[in-house]
């Protein structure tokens, strides 16, 4: 039904229940606004996603993606590791050091560094000189004027 390949690495699914873990977080997602079949791609490349409380994980983090980050539903469905991430201690940390320094970096470029090579990638950005628009770091966005890094 889901498409999860590897399932030796993912058999903590096996006993899971259908109706009380897996359906309610499909339903979640398709009422957060993604379609059944962006819910479908995002738990075939993240099946953690079955294992984390709608309530204090789904919910709260995606509610913190879009009214306090602007953020837009199509980058957690791209990166819906952004799930994994401590919302205290690494999304919203990360989100304001960003935002005092006028960086916009996608979710895997904020999120999947370690803390050394995160204040690195800012500091390229922040410093004396920027990427250049036609660095691999630089990405514009097509409904901003701001920078993003990838």
């Amino acid at each position: 039904m889901l498409g999860i390949t590897e399932t030796s690495r993912h058999c903590y699914l096996l006993s899971c229940s259908v109706d009380e873990k897996l359906i309610p977080r499909i339903d979640f997602l398709q009422s957060s606004g993604f379609s059944l079949r962006e819910a479908r791609s995002m738990v075939r490349r993240f099946p953690q996603l079955f294992c984390y409380g709608i309530k204090g994980n789904l919910e709260v983090k995606l509610g913190f993606l879009m009214n306090e980050m602007k953020r837009e539903l199509r980058e957690v469905k791209e990166f819906p590791q952004y799930f994994s991430y401590s919302l205290e201690k690494r999304i919203k940390r990360r989100h304001l050091f960003c935002e005092e320094k006028g960086v916009f970096f996608t979710l895997p470029a904020m999120l999947k560094p370690n803390d050394e090579e995160f204040r690195e990638r800012v500091e390229v950005c922040v410093g004396p000189s920027p990427p250049a628009r036609n660095s691999p770091l630089w990405y514009e966005s097509l409904n901003s004027d701001r920078m993003w890094i990838v």
